[in-house]
């Protein structure tokens, strides 16, 4: 089991979300996460929580996590190593 240092886990209290039902949840969760990278609350190389840590967490699906994630990872604004965070695609529209 991978031993993290305290700066590397990521703080569960940063990922509350009350769904409603106007949208998927797995639209709303990676719109929530989106949201939080483009207003620098997540930062670049921020580790991200592990699909089944935030499915319980959020007492969502572990599919919803992992679709979400998906999502994310399809639009840039995650890359797939262990999950972290990219930078913004706000960020390279500027670059």
């Amino acid at each position: 089991m991978p031993v993290y240092k305290k700066d590397m886990v990521p703080d569960m209290n940063l990922f509350t979300l009350e769904f409603t039902k106007n949208k998927s949840k797995t639209n709303e969760l990676a719109e929530a996460i989106a949201n939080d990278i483009n207003t620098n609350k997540l930062k670049k190389n921020d580790k991200l929580p592990s699909k089944r840590a935030l499915a319980n967490h959020l007492g969502i699906s572990l599919n919803t996590v992992i679709n979400a994630y998906l999502l994310l990872l399809s639009e840039g604004y995650i890359y797939s190593c262990l999950l972290y965070t990219s930078p913004s695609p706000r960020d390279k529209r500027q670059s």
